[in-house]
């Protein structure tokens, strides 16, 4: 048989979800709390944060007020409700409750109608149903008949299939007027037979439609509450929940045959989500796709329907007459009817929420198979359109008001094909439907949300419920009976708990045939006193929400008129001030404990948590100084605020470079200090700084401050954040120095060469090593990357740069060990390239470019050079070192050579001739003509006397004279 592009709403897709409610079963999740109003919840109740040491009072200066982070995907989709649905119908709820009632009420004498001869279907006049039979005197009801020409339905078909075959064929059903038969290619004959569908249609006066998109469908997730069917080896689907009933194998509930994938998915958990645990529910038990066992349609003695049972129920299951309204009146069924043509049918699936449409046909309808492609099944039912429907909505129920009418099996977008109700007793196990029994009420009780009420611990319960013949009422705490007197026949009964029963009692209501209330669980438990309190506790979830009832009395009289109170799940409170109304829950919940709650150093929470942040975590506001207090699963809760709490949101909050706290802020600290320590960094604020605070990052930086003793150390505080010039070379300055990481190494530049680097750090680089304070008389020295150093000169108490030749110099020398000692001022140079650099020793080294090194230059003739700015610029820088060894125990100098002569200035010391320079050039020449200071002149006695242009000079043997040049 050819394929037919035929579609069920189901889904093959495996999905994991958790909820109490499914439509048309009510569900309390075994072993496990429900999910909570507020997104993600923050960490589990076992979960134990990190303590650190506690703060002082003191706190930082004020906050900004952190953004809401972006809500996770675990909050109930909307669905439209039982009313929107109806809007498209142009059916008011009134009348949608009417039209069930007088199907409801008329559905037995509609069904002994099906059994005469000449039935041929039931329609909607002016919302009074109708049995349309070939002759009106032939049949005995109470209810209003019309005749028609309607040939009987089951008799054509049989001829259809022999004249024509079932290739192509979707469905053959009766509408208010005519037979129709939907069918691919009419117009073409089936091989072995003898006609064509339109010939058959012409032939007897039927009528031909298209054929529509029906059948399996496949998705990856449907979002709402749903069923999940699932077995071994075998992928889970989607569907939808349907009729809850009692039939022999126990209580069960019905869904769509199909879903089962032929019983190869016995297994059913109800869910809530997507990605989100299942509860079990219970087990496959009977099912049936098309003929019995699962048959194809070969022939139309194999016509049947698409229902599945699910009995062997969770023992936490309850089955109430329910189908939720889904923000409109629910629907509590009554009964069971059957579905006129015209009538308004609505449907409430998992994936689409409620969808309202127009019974239009009865009939068989062809739908192919879900586990041999090819093969197709015939099931009988009724066809419903202008109804909004997607993939995971197969199952649905389907009702007419307040009555059961029916499952969804196959369909499209907006029309679907659906089993009746009462197949499966004409094909099934049978059973009895489930019908809704009212909930007893509790006399002097506070409402604690849906189903649940609180009451006063250790007092007998009085309550009431609609007198009803035969009701009965039981009661249990944790599954121990407790005995129930009443009702009586006002309805009044009560209820004496044990002496010290602490936790829920449950009561539910059961009538004559079975059907269960939903149970109400009563909370011997402490009132809530406060109503701002008591609504947000409701709007949570209330005592079956994720905080449970109450467990202390509502506390009031705090600061800033507030109040507060405590609950059994989740370490929650609920406090209410001038600061509103919020609550706080599990480890956060525990730190505000643990710092003195409403009245300690956080104050009242002015948010609920907001959770789905990065890693899992949660934060939330409090009143003190706008304090943020931050929870994650691997750190625990912990608070920062103030001028902190301004740098944390520069970097990004727990989403930057720091992450999370990882302790809460502590002050006290050196000079009024504050910190807070995060996963990967510092930050920490003193009043020095004003409203700034800084961070440190994880990494050498830190470490080596931390190892300097931090804040208490030789550094102080930061004073600025971290920053790089590129991927290697990384800073950061504190009060009293700076640290340096670089590939050398990370070292801090602090103290005086501190103060000397901040004005010509530029010009050595980074630090290679830390400071040295080893050497000579308390000195200290460092290096850095361009090869200077700063030396600490402790004479001067100043640290001075020195580098490049005069550096090397002074090393050959023998560094601050020469007779040199320690440099007394930074090398200065000059525009044409001279350097020089005078020493603690009385000396200077003087570099000259071109020279082979610096020359050093001392005591009596530095003194002398440096006497006279004219003899400066006239010598020159020295061309040697100071040359000692000479007759009479003399020194001398050598600077620039003289033009015209290959002899150099001079200045000459002797001790008893003192230092002077030999400086005009004919001196110069007579004065080394005659040996120099070897010679008969030896020592100037004298600096040179220059009048106008005859320069004088007075030496140890005589005196010499030249004229300029």
């Amino acid at each position: 048989m050819k394929h037919r592009p035929r579609r069920i709403l189901a889904t093959l897709t495996a999905v994991v979800l958790t909820t109490s409610l499914a439509p048309g079963l009510l569900g309390t999740a075994t072993a496990q709390t429900p999910p909570p109003a507020d997104p993600t919840p923050s960490p589990p109740a076992q979960m134990t944060p990190r303590t650190p040491p506690q703060p002082t009072p003191a706190p930082s200066p004020t906050a900004p007020q952190r953004s809401a982070a972006p809500q996770p995907d675990d909050v109930e989709p909307q669905h439209p409700s039982l009313h929107d649905a109806l809007r498209t119908t142009d059916t008011t709820p009134d009348d949608f409750i009417d039209a069930g009632e007088a199907s409801g009420h008329q559905a037995q004498a509609i069904d002994a109608a099906t059994d005469h001869d000449g039935y041929r279907a039931v329609v909607l006049r002016e919302g009074e149903p109708v049995v349309l039979v070939n002759d009106p005197s032939q049949i005995n009801t109470d209810i209003p008949t019309e005749a028609t020409d309607l040939p009987a339905l089951e008799p054509l078909l049989r001829a259809y299939l022999d004249q024509v075959g079932d290739q192509g064929l979707q469905g053959f059903a009766t509408t208010a007027d005519t037979i129709t038969i939907r069918v691919s290619n009419p117009d073409q004959l089936r091989p072995g037979h003898d006609l064509t569908p339109a010939d058959f249609a012409a032939e007897h006066r039927l009528t031909l439609t298209d054929p529509t998109d029906r059948g399996i469908r496949h998705a990856d997730a449907t979002p709402g509450r749903a069923l999940r069917l699932a077995g071994v080896n075998t992928t889970p689907r989607w569907c939808t929940t349907a009729f809850s009933i009692t039939a022999p194998q126990g209580d069960g509930v019905l869904t769509a045959g199909h879903c089962t994938n032929d019983g190869l998915n016995p297994d059913a958990e109800i869910t809530q989500q997507p990605h989100t645990p299942t509860q079990p529910l219970g087990r496959v038990t009977w099912n049936q796709f098309g003929g019995p066992g699962n048959t194809p349609t070969d022939f139309i003695d194999l016509t049947g329907t698409d229902l599945a049972l699910i009995t062997d129920l969770d023992p936490n299951t309850t089955t109430p007459g329910l189908v939720p309204g889904d923000g409109a009146t629910d629907i509590h069924i009554q009964g069971a009817t059957p579905a006129p043509i015209g009538a308004t049918a609505c449907t409430r699936g998992a994936a689409s929420g409620w969808s309202c449409g127009t019974v239009i046909s009865t009939g068989s309808y062809f739908l192919p198979a879900p586990t041999n492609p090819g093969q197709y099944r015939a099931v009988e039912g009724f066809e419903v359109t202008g109804l909004t429907l997607t993939d995971g909505d197969s199952g649905a129920p389907v009702v007419i008001g307040n009555y059961a009418a029916g499952i969804l099996s196959a369909g499209d977008h907006t029309s679907a094909i659906i089993v009746p109700i009462n197949a499966l007793t004409d094909h099934g196990p049978g059973g009895t439907l489930t019908t809704w029994v009212p909930s007893p009420t509790i006399n002097d009780a506070q409402d604690a949300g849906p189903g649940h009420v609180l009451t006063t611990p250790d007092q007998p319960i009085h309550g009431h419920i609609t007198p009803t013949p035969g009701l009965t009422l039981t009661a249990s705490h944790n599954h121990t009976p407790i005995p129930v007197t009443g009702p009586d026949t006002n309805g009044a009964f009560t209820i004496t708990p044990p002496a010290n029963t602490t936790g829920p009692i449950t009561i539910t209501a059961t009538d004559t045939t079975g059907s269960r209330s939903l149970p109400l669980t009563i909370h011997p438990s402490p009132r809530i006193n406060n109503t701002a309190i008591h609504t947000h506790w409701l709007n949570q979830g209330g005592a079956a929400g994720w905080m449970g009832p109450p467990t202390t009395t509502t506390q009031c009289g705090l600061p800033a008129n507030g109040c507060q109170q405590a609950f059994t799940h989740h370490q929650a409170h609920i406090t209410t001030s001038n600061h509103g109304t919020h609550h706080i829950r599990d480890d956060i919940a525990t730190r505000w404990t643990q710092a003195g709650g409403a009245t300690g150093p956080l104050g009242y929470p002015t948010t609920d948590p907001v959770c789905g942040l990065t890693n899992g975590g949660c934060y939330q506001h409090f009143s003190t100084e706008r304090t943020i207090m931050y929870w994650s699963p691997t750190t625990g809760a912990h608070w920062t605020r103030g001028y902190i709490l301004d740098k944390y949101a520069t970097t990004g909050y727990e989403t930057g470079q720091l992450g999370y706290p990882t302790t809460s802020e502590t002050c006290g600290l050196t000079d009024g200090g504050c910190l807070t320590t995060f996963e990967h960094g510092t930050i920490t604020w003193t009043p020095n700084n004003g409203i700034n605070a800084y961070y440190t990052l994880t990494g050498p930086i830190n470490d080596l401050w931390a190892n300097t003793n931090a804040e208490r150390g030789t550094l102080g505080y930061p004073t600025t954040d971290p920053g790089c010039l590129n991927t290697t070379h990384c800073q950061q300055t504190f009060e009293h120095g700076a640290i340096y990481n670089s590939p050398s190494g990370t070292y801090p530049v602090h103290g005086r060469n501190w103060d000397k680097y901040r004005l010509v750090g530029g010009e050595l680089g980074y630090p290679t090593m830390a400071e040295n304070c080893t050497i000579t008389a308390g000195g200290c020295y460092q290096h850095f990357e361009t090869g200077g150093s700063l030396y600490y000169n402790p004479h001067a108490a100043t640290s001075y740069l020195i580098r490049g030749l005069i550096k090397q110099r002074w090393a050959d020398l023998g560094w601050e060990n020469s007779w040199l000692s320690y440099p007394t001022t930074d090398e200065t140079c000059y525009t044409d390239g001279r350097c020089q650099q005078d020493f603690h020793g009385d000396g200077t080294l003087y570099w000259t470019p071109g020279a082979p090194h610096p020359y050093y230059m001392r005591g009596t003739i530095r003194t002398k050079y440096r006497s006279n700015p004219t003899w400066t610029n006239v010598l020159g820088y020295p061309t040697s070192d100071e040359i000692c060894g000479l007759p009479n125990n003399g020194c001398k100098q050598n600077f620039l050579t003289t033009p015209g002569t290959p002899h150099p200035r001079t200045i000459h010391w002797t001790a008893s001739t003192g230092a002077h320079p030999i400086i005009a050039t004919g001196i110069l020449q007579q004065y080394h003509a005659a040996n120099a200071e070897n010679g008969r002149y030896g020592y100037p006695t004298q600096d040179q006397h220059t009048t106008g242009t005859t320069h004088t000079q007075q030496f140890q043997g005589g005196t010499l004279t030249t004229t300029t040049p």
